[in-house]
């Protein structure tokens, strides 16, 4: 816990089979010197008025969730689950959870002996495992496992539930991205249920709040969120972010007009991104370059969504792996066919929870903003996994990607320009890329190799901050 206290400090809480404790300072339940061999721990970050100390009390023990769930009618946290947990046994609850609800959330619980674990779906909220000689141990990161002497941290796998007892780790898979069966539906039919299940995902997302942030680059995916959200009467603000004259800067601006919805533009510098380098590191515990990049973006719009006053930001994170927006699907279809092309693209849906949504929600948690992603909704998921994967790329012509999504933004009622925005990755159109490939220059260093040198000297027990 105290390995975490960046994830939250207003509150710490610890169940064992036998005790329930919550305070306002770790050293408080330091005090209290708790033995048992299991318990599970909590850090409160308030952000939302959803999130309360825990872990709470249930029948036969405790629960916890880390994140929050998505219905029509609201945004719950951890006391809507307790409130419904009463008539049913732990595994059978959390079973249904993970296979009925859209959410972002971990949960560990303790009862009747056993430590209980449930991971969302799509994998929007991280959650690692890892055992020593003496004992299992989960945290959301994987330096807190690395604090308590595990050095080989593995993620829990999204949609699935699982036990732990002195056996052992018990997995059980509850619900995983589907194969689905491909649909020939109309065009003017797929591009309606698209915007429907998009519209949805929004309205459920933000039902919660009235003020809410956009990640806005000008294109596509978060043009068209924006483009929802204003339709739903939120109060918008879109926030672009990166170095000098950058194109995201530049073409952020004029989408913006064309929406009319206000923008918050913030210029960085090379200086300001040298200095974010091993705080970026040290979140993401990871050293890829492109990883690295994107996580400086995100960690921009996110404080200078909190600066502003914001607590959630909407995203377009999730879009390109379910309408087929990489190049190299379009690549593999034409070199390989649709059943090779489509198996890629599920493929990413599968892993976007290690290449994007971890980082995200990582360096977004730092300044305590939520972070949500419209895209990454079961619903909208299952539909553009079914459709064909000629829906969205044009044969032999590597440019035409996202036609479905495009085709669907277009009937909606986007501006053309956002509709017909050509892909351009957060890493390119920030400038972040070039900025970082310069500073390494300097240090005749390529940029991996610069970025592995300043991760081997990370002290991963000092916390950071992004400024």
């Amino acid at each position: 816990m105290r390995a975490l206290k960046h994830r939250g400090n207003d509150a710490f809480g610890v169940a064992t089979e036998k005790e329930l404790l919550i305070a306002n300072n770790l050293r408080s339940l330091e005090a209290r010197r708790l033995e048992s061999s299991i318990a599970i721990g909590h850090n409160l970050m308030k952000i939302l008025p959803i999130d309360i100390p825990q872990p709470c009390q249930i029948p036969g023990g405790a629960i916890s969730l880390d994140g929050e769930i998505y219905s029509e009618e609201s945004v719950t946290g951890v006391e809507e689950l307790v409130r419904n947990i009463n008539g049913t046994t732990l595994s059978d609850f959390l079973l249904n959870l993970v296979r009925s609800k859209n959410g972002a959330f971990a949960i560990s619980a303790i009862v009747d002996g056993k430590i209980h674990l449930a991971r969302d779906s799509l994998g929007l909220k991280p959650l690692y495992y890892g055992e020593d000689s003496e004992f299992y141990a989960t945290a959301s990161e994987k330096k807190a496992l690395w604090s308590a002497g595990i050095a080989n941290a593995t993620f829990f796998p999204p949609g699935n539930v699982a036990v732990v007892t002195d056996g052992g780790l018990a997995i059980k898979s509850a619900r995983t991205i589907p194969e689905s069966k491909v649909d020939s539906a109309t065009t003017g039919s797929v591009a309606g249920e698209i915007h429907q299940r998009l519209l949805d995902s929004v309205r459920i997302r933000t039902n919660d709040t009235t003020d809410v942030a956009i990640a806005f680059s000008g294109g596509l995916d978060s043009g068209y969120v924006a483009y929802i959200a204003k339709s739903l009467d939120r109060n918008i603000a879109l926030i672009s972010v990166g170095m000098k004259e950058s194109h995201d800067l530049v073409h952020a601006q004029q989408a913006a007009r064309k929406l009319g919805i206000p923008i918050i533009s913030r210029v960085f510098d090379k200086e300001e991104l040298q200095q974010a380098i091993s705080q970026i590191l040290w979140c993401i515990e990871d050293c890829n370059p492109m990883r690295v990049e994107v996580a400086v973006a995100i960690g921009w719009i996110a404080c200078t969504a909190a600066k502003e006053g914001y607590k959630v930001v909407l995203t377009g994170q999730g879009s390109d792996e379910l309408f087929a927006g990489y190049a190299r699907f379009a690549r593999i279809l034409a070199s390989k066919g649709s059943e090779a092309a489509r198996k890629a693209m599920v493929k990413s849906v599968v892993e976007a929870h290690l290449t994007n949504y971890t980082r995200d929600e990582q360096v977004s948690n730092l300044h305590r903003i939520r972070l949500r992603h419209p895209f990454a909704d079961w619903g909208l998921t299952y539909t553009a996994l079914s459709l064909p994967i000629e829906s969205n790329l044009g044969v032999g012509d590597i440019s035409l990607r996202k036609m479905a999504l495009r085709e669907s933004a277009k009937l909606a009622g986007v501006p053309r320009s956002i509709v017909e925005a050509p892909k351009c990755a957060v890493q390119y159109g920030s400038g972040i890329h070039k900025a970082l490939s310069e500073i390494s220059r300097t240090r005749n260093l390529p940029v991996n190799q610069f970025l592995e040198n300043v991760y081997k000297e990370i002290s991963w027990d000092r916390p950071h901050s992004l400024q």
